[in-house]
């Protein structure tokens, strides 16, 4: 829909571009008018900006609250939809609303300050030098088969070939929200999973959840006497480790996998169609759901004893974010993403894959295996495949895609809209074979947009892909030129975002006397010393030590 449409929203956005007080360009009534433009068109966020700036979430009829509500929470405008929810239950005071602004209120409080909302638990000291590492963990395997809940699984399977026994503690409705009524535990190849019972945080209040998930870490602290305590991300895992380790003498180990917030913020720029993202937050301002998350991830990491992240892009950008310096780089261990070498071996022959998607043995196949997610970037490498395509060329080319996610069913339709052939989607495949799709592929792109997420965080299957000694081509990131620099610049990348360099870097890599693409056997080979669970273990061995 155009501006020219609706008016008002240029009008609003003009006026927040320059500043002004949007309380001084109209009067109320004519804001009254305004509204009545913008939300039945789903300007939501003009619509906040006006509902602020002229205090009018009492004029307002309740469904048209209740739409304003919905939008605020998807859009991490927390404190917003607060005074939403306490207005509706202010009016209404059903159970439900009550609920929903108590459940409201739990959440930005703890947003705001989380620590402050967690119970005061007894002292002691409770460290054993020779006890188990307690991992605090948002999944984990086979609960679910995410590359977090893997990556976890393999490091406790290497501390335990050193001696060093692992507790993997779930919070309760963790493993993506599934809920067991009483704590379980198990036990598999020496590594106990202990998963906390209680309702998942959607089914109950904040206040509720975190009494009842620290109340049950520090008696699992009490009983297992751990030499650490490992929290992984995200910060909320943080913060019930450090107020638990704190309370036992325990000491607190935070391991940056990502930066969620920065993802969350992808998403919330897709999702709303922001051209200019930068923009948006200025005029709307910042969500509360990203500021308080950025500070609060910042807090955990100043609150640990030591922390642990993924690549030296990523530890950079955790010393930078440091307030006055406090974390220095001898205060971050990089523990970057590994393999199992047995698990991804050197193809031996035509992989099973490629009969049964119908791709002949000859093609070169142009591949890629992850969550299909928007700033994955897949939209660039359907075009560039298709710029390939057009190329005059003998060489006949297959793009596989490999995967499921959010974004699958429209870039299937934007493939047809391309009239592409020679492409498969496969959608999610067991884990077991991922392995024959690997094999499958002859080059392994990873086409991913530039946004803060893509230039911070590594990812782990360019790893599996380059240890199987797939040809890997790359987008020109910092967090992806680190891998290819470690594997000995033997990576191709082009320009995030760009087609047509995409697809002359892939030309380039089809480039053959015999038409065929070579495995990598040095980059395999680079991987299977420098990047095993094995080391990572030893990695992580000393940072306990060192506590």
């Amino acid at each position: 829909m155009s501006l020219t449409e609706v008016p008002e929203v240029a009008a609003v956005r003009t006026a927040l571009r320059e500043g002004a007080q949007l309380s001084e360009q109209w009067s109320k009534p004519e804001a009254h008018q305004i509204l009545k433009r913008l939300i039945p068109k789903g300007h939501l966020l003009e619509a906040k900006q006006i509902v602020q700036g002229f205090d009018m979430l009492g004029d307002l009829r309740l469904k048209t609250l209740l739409k304003l509500y919905r939008h605020a929470r998807r859009t991490g405008y927390v404190g917003y939809s607060t005074d939403i929810a306490a207005e509706v239950a202010q009016r209404t005071g059903e159970d439900a609303d009550l609920y929903r602004a108590s459940k409201t209120q739990s959440d930005l409080a703890f947003l705001r300050n989380p620590w402050s909302q967690l119970p005061e638990l007894p002292g002691g000291d409770y460290r054993d030098a020779a006890g188990p590492v307690l991992h605090i963990v948002a999944k984990s395997y086979p609960e679910t088969t995410t590359g977090y809940a893997v990556r976890t699984k393999h490091t406790a399977e290497a501390l335990a070939e050193r001696g060093i026994g692992s507790v993997l503690a779930v919070p309760s409705g963790g493993n993506v929200g599934v809920e067991v009524e009483q704590t379980l535990e198990r036990e598999e190849n020496g590594i106990r999973t202990v998963l906390l019972g209680g309702p998942a945080l959607k089914n109950t209040t904040r206040f509720e959840w975190l009494e009842r998930n620290t109340d049950a870490l520090h008696r699992l602290v009490t009983r297992m006497r751990p030499r650490a305590i490992h929290a992984h991300s995200d910060y909320v895992n943080g913060v019930l480790a450090s107020h638990v380790g704190e309370a036992t003498g325990v000491p607190v180990v935070y391991e940056v996998r990502g930066f969620w917030e920065e993802t969350w913020l992808a998403g919330l720029e897709t999702a709303q169609e922001w051209e200019n993202p930068d923009e948006a937050l200025r005029l709307y301002g910042t969500p509360d759901a990203y500021r308080f998350r950025r500070e609060n991830e910042r807090k955990v990491r100043e609150r640990a004893d030591h922390v642990i992240t993924l690549a030296r892009t990523m530890r950079d950008h955790i010393t930078a974010e440091s307030n006055a310096a406090q974390l220095s780089e001898a205060d971050v261990t990089v523990v970057p993403n590994a393999v199992v070498p047995e698990d991804f071996p050197m193809p031996s022959g035509v992989s099973p894959a490629r009969a049964t998607h119908g791709i002949d043995p000859t093609d070169i196949t142009i591949g890629y295996i992850s969550s299909i997610t928007e700033y994955e970037g897949i939209e660039t490498l359907l075009d560039a495949f298709g710029l390939l395509k057009s190329r005059p060329s003998a060489l006949r080319v297959h793009l596989l895609i490999v995967g499921d996610g959010p974004t699958l069913e429209k870039l299937q339709e934007y493939a047809a809209q391309l009239g592409l052939q020679q492409v498969t989607f496969t959608g999610r495949i067991p884990h077991e074979e991922i392995t024959d799709y690997y094999h499958a592929i002859d080059i392994f792109v990873v086409p991913r947009r530039r946004t803060r997420v893509t230039e911070l965080v590594t990812p782990l299957k360019p790893f599996e892909a380059l240890a199987t000694g797939r040809t890997l081509v790359l987008s020109d990131l910092p967090a992806l030129r680190e891998i290819a620099a470690d594997a000995g610049d033997r990576a191709r990348t082009f320009i995030p975002g760009d087609a047509h360099d995409l697809a002359r870097t892939l030309a380039e890599a089809t480039e053959s006397s015999d038409g065929s693409v070579r495995p990598d056997e040095a980059s395999a080979a680079w991987v299977r010393r420098h990047r095993t669970w094995e080391r990572n273990g030893t990695l992580c061995a000393r940072v306990y030590q060192s506590l």
